[in-house]
């Protein structure tokens, strides 16, 4: 039996590898594991698990938003050039894209059983969850809308529920 006191999520056990310790974690004391990148990647390059590997690193070299569990890293897209060794932070990782820009993107609206959709064309990449514009072409004005997903976004009272939500899981 084992209390986990300290709340670790995730422990990596290697033969051979050194016994990590609280107080060797601490900045300035020995090495800590971290997931560090296995490949030099480019810019929106989504990560695979082949991508990542736990390695040591100086305490004081760890990123402070290191991500603790593969799982949250894997899937999502490198925000900008990663080199083979660098220790992953979460800063420099994002939700894949599901809106490029210049794309055709069916918008909803709905509100009490009625639904309203149109095509219009994407301003700017999104992310699902992320707010971006789309401009109508019949009518050129543009809209601000939530990325649900490959091609699809939702305005109106559902856009509001969806960053609602998203504010809420900060």
């Amino acid at each position: 039996t084992w209390t986990n006191a300290q709340g670790l999520r995730r422990i990596v056990v290697r033969q051979g590898a050194p016994v990590v310790t609280a107080q060797a974690a601490r900045p300035g004391a020995g090495a800590v594991e971290v997931l560090t990148f296995a490949r030099s990647l480019a810019a929106g390059e989504t990560i695979r698990p082949e991508d990542v590997i736990w390695a040591p690193v100086q305490a004081h070299l760890a990123p402070a938003d290191a991500p603790r569990d593969v799982e949250a890293v894997i899937g999502r897209q490198a925000r900008r050039p990663m080199r083979q060794g660098q220790a992953v932070a979460a800063r420099d990782l994002v939700a894949p894209t599901v809106v490029r820009r210049d794309e055709m993107v069916e918008v909803s609206w709905s509100l009490d059983g009625v639904t309203l959709s149109m095509q219009g064309r994407a301003l700017e990449n999104a992310s699902t969850g992320q707010v971006f514009t789309i401009r109508n072409p019949q009518s050129q004005k543009v809209i601000e809308a939530v990325a649900t997903g490959p091609g699809r976004a939702v305005t109106g009272p559902a856009a509001q529920a969806l960053r609602a939500e998203q504010f809420a899981s900060r």
